[in-house]
Formats: structure tokens, sequence, C-alpha cells
């Protein structure tokens, strides 16, 4: 097994007393303070009774991922929003404890003049808090020569495209974990790639001899038990509380020559208490986008979990209970999944999750994940399914 570096994108979003109005050219008598901010370029505020919230303004073009971190003093517990430029509240951070710092990570989807909420969370309930605070903007870039196109190269061979996902990292509190596998079916061999911002990292993994004996379990079809390390890749990503690697791109591939069918798996994501909401982007491999459907589940993990699983995409697409609930477009996952050699199953259910990429779709679509209700959190994976189509005449 491998060791590596990443994170999952967390974006919180919570109950925030924050404002749902427009930004605004000019501040009105009471209003909140409105100021430009420059990329990279640390600005200073007060918050208190008369100054509850401050705004600052930036442009962005759709494609821009924007971190935002706020840094309180002086007994300030702080909080963030940001509005789109038609003004809505689009994102949230959690509220931070009293000279505290929180953040947020956000994918731009549409070009225009976006504002920064810096606002004051409450100590205890009802008891809102003044002080001093510190707020930075960065944009962070695609790591360096990452190549998420038809091909890419692993160690001197070109591999095709299966599907690949994005996220950007940035520090938690504790030690992280994500282990990655993929199964191939029907003589397919995979490959799994990881990219960081992080000094340029690049390392790509086919290796999978962990993996025999596992059995996977496609819906509605029978178990197919791993022969060979061939047929599976694994690769473990770890970071530490401190480290920051950016953005972080994920890539399964396998040779032109070996269609076949495949079932990614993801581990180490959570839904924390409190509505927190999870963003990826997630997109089908060209080649493969020929012959199907790219399937993206989510899927509560652990025991005694009460994760409610709902996802839904920059598109509108949206899906509670994947085969159901006005989401039959997306096969039921129940039953469906992985079992491991030593029993360990992650098998889906019927509250778990699912969207569908459409065949022919090469897109990035940026999928949003949370509990149903707000009230539930656990333990989650991600799970992709879908095909490479054998090279025809006019498959090159």
């Amino acid at each position: 097994m491998v060791k590596w570096i990443s994170a999952a994108v967390i974006l919180a979003a919570l109950a925030l007393a924050l404002p749902a109005a427009g930004p605004r050219l000019e501040a009105q008598p009471g209003g909140p303070r409105i100021s430009p901010i420059d990329e990279a370029t640390a600005v200073e505020g007060v918050l208190n009774d008369e100054i509850p919230f401050e705004w600052w303004q930036f442009q962005a073009a759709a494609g821009d991922h924007i971190r935002v971190l706020m840094t309180a003093s002086a007994g300030l517990a702080p909080t963030l929003g940001l509005l789109d430029p038609a003004g809505q509240l689009i994102s949230r951070s959690v509220d931070g404890a009293p000279d505290s710092i929180v953040g947020m990570d956000f994918v731009i989807q549409v070009d225009g003049l976006y504002t920064i909420i810096a606002a004051r969370a409450e100590a205890e309930p009802g008891a809102e808090t003044s002080g001093r605070y510190t707020l930075v903007l960065q944009r962070l870039s695609p790591p360096s020569g990452a190549d998420t196109g038809v091909t890419f190269t692993c160690r001197d061979n070109e591999l095709a495209m299966l599907a690949a996902l994005r996220f950007v990292h940035t520090p938690g509190e504790t030690d992280l974990e994500y282990p990655i596998r993929i199964y191939g079916l029907d003589g397919l061999a995979p490959t799994i790639r990881v990219q960081t911002d992080f000094g340029d990292s690049d390392i790509c993994f086919s290796e999978g001899s962990n993996l025999t004996g596992d059995r996977v379990i496609l819906p509605g079809e029978a178990p197919v038990e791993i022969a060979d390390g061939d047929s599976a890749a694994q690769l473990t990503i770890t970071t530490g509380p401190t480290e920051e690697l950016g953005m972080v791109t994920i890539a399964f591939g396998a040779p032109p020559t070996s269609p076949g069918r495949f079932l990614a798996v993801i581990e180490g994501f959570a839904i924390a208490p409190g509505g927190q909401i999870d963003e990826v982007a997630v997109r089908h491999g060209p080649l493969a986008a020929r012959s199907g459907d790219l399937w993206v589940y989510m899927v509560a993990t652990g025991a005694n979990n009460r994760l409610d699983p709902v996802m839904w995409s920059s598109d509108g697409a949206y899906c509670d209970d994947a085969g159901r609930r006005g989401c039959e477009d997306a096969p039921a996952l129940t039953g469906a999944g992985v079992v491991a050699a030593d029993g360990t199953s992650l098998l889906g259910g019927r509250f778990d999750a699912g969207l569908r990429i459409p065949a022919g779709d090469r897109e990035w679509h940026t999928l949003s994940l949370a509990s149903f209700s707000g009230s539930t959190h656990g333990d989650y994976a991600l799970i992709l399914i879908g095909s490479l189509p054998a090279r025809t005449s006019t498959n090159p």
C-alpha cells in the first residue's frame, strides 16, 4: 500500500445570521462597510454591536477556485459568507470559536463581482462577540502539469481517462486518511493517479494485490471476486492537521486496449454536525463517456451511522434516495458495492444518494454533498461506476 497526502473539500453551511441583500456600490447609512479586496493581500477590520459585519468585494471568473481565511482576535468569534453577483448567499463557513480561524473554499460558476461577508458569531446562545479580524483572499490553481483529458501518461504508459474527481484541501484539526480503490471488471486493468498543488506532487499507482479476494457487486448483478492484483489498484492518501495541499485531482485510468467496467471507491469523507455541505467536482473520461453513463454515489459508512445522504449538482440535478423519491434516474445501490476479503463491507442502502453523468457528457460537474435534513451526520464514501469501450475503427 502506498501512502500519500490529501483531504476532503468542506464547504460548511450553518444557519448563520448573515444578510441576504445583494452587494451595493456605496454603503448606506447604518449598512455594512463595502471595500475591495485583492488577491493574497491581508485586510483588517473591527466588528462590534455598531458594526456587526462588513463586505469585501472582488472580481472572479467561472472556474476560479477561491479560498477565504478569516483570523479573529480580541475575543471575536468569526464566521464568513459569500454572495454571488446576484446577491444570493452561496457559501457559509462554520461558526468559529473566539480568536479562531475559519475559512471557505469555493469554485466560481459565473463571472462577476462577488462579496465576502465578514461577520461575528455567538460565543454562546444569545451572546454576540466583538473584536478584530484579518481577512485573506487566495486563488488556487490546478496542479502544475495536471492532465485530465482524453489520456494521461503513467510510468511511460498511455492510459485512457475513466473518470476524475477534484477538490480543494484545507488543513483540518486532525490527521486525515482517504483510502482509494478501483476494481476492473471484464478485463479492465485500472490505475490511480493523484496530483496536488503541494510541491507539484504527481503520483500514479496500479498495484492492488491487497484487494485480491474482494467481492465487487454492481447494482442488480451477482458478486464478482477479484482474482489478482492486475484487476485492481489501491492508494491511501493521508495528511496531517497543518498540511495544506490546495487543489487535489484524483484520476482513474486504464490502457485503451483493456476495455471493461469499473467500480471506484474513495473513503474518508464525513458530514459533521450542523448542516455541513461538502463540494467536489467530477467528470467522465472522454473515451469512457462514449460507452455509457458514469454513476456517482454518496454512501453512508461505519457502524451505527445515522447519515441520510443527499446530493445535488451545479446543473440542477438532485437526489436524496437513489432509485426512488424523484431519483429514479439513478439505479438504487442497495446491496451493491464491495465486500473485502476479510469480511469488511461497503454496501449501499436504500437511503444512499446517487447522480448520473450521461454518456457523451465530458464536462466537469460540481457536486454538493450533505445530509437530507441537515441534522444527521456521519462518515461517507464516494462510489463511481462506469465503463471503457473497446476500440473500433471509428473509436481510436
